[in-house]
């Protein structure tokens, strides 16, 4: 869900509204008696999947508001989970061996790019820099002129920098 002025908002308001009803299912077997990994298996398989839905798409564009907005979907599940033994978000993440939205959006943006940039049918997003006699800037793929700041937090640009980091 985009709107008309590129703007992830609703996408991130819809499937934040739809992870918290989610929730409602880990109360409901947590009352029932399931153990810690089963809650964890439910959360990773009904409430993650939505809150990382094409993620590669939308991650980089993204608000500080949007990135806490939905990496408090998170934490409300990990309270749940853990119960009384819930502390911190931190120590949460530690005790279920578990990696903060964030980080795990940008490992997947990283995987979509590479596999994309193998790939001949889609190898176009990302030209090959043909001018790598500057041995300073050692860039593997042409990086995008961006004028304005919506373009250059944009998918393929992002995608872009991601990929000659790593290079």
């Amino acid at each position: 869900m985009i709107s008309s002025n590129c703007s992830w908002k609703a996408n991130t308001n819809y499937i934040c509204k739809t992870a918290t009803k989610r929730c409602w299912l880990l109360h409901r077997l947590k009352n029932l008696g399931a153990t810690r990994e089963q809650l964890l298996s439910v959360y990773q398989k009904r409430s993650r999947t939505i809150l990382e839905m094409a993620a590669p798409a939308w991650h980089s564009s993204l608000t500080k508001e949007e990135i806490y907005r939905i990496e408090r979907e998170q934490k409300k599940a990990f309270a749940i989970i853990l119960g009384n033994e819930y502390n911190s978000y931190k120590n949460a993440l530690s005790v279920l061996k578990q990696e903060t939205l964030e980080k795990r959006r940008e490992n997947m943006t990283i995987k979509f790019a590479k596999k994309c940039a193998k790939n001949p049918k889609h190898s176009n997003m990302f030209p090959r820099n043909t001018m790598r006699q500057n041995l300073r800037t050692n860039k593997k793929y042409k990086e995008y002129e961006c004028r304005t700041k919506r373009l250059y937090d944009s998918a393929i640009p992002y995608m872009t920098r991601l990929l000659n980091k790593l290079n």
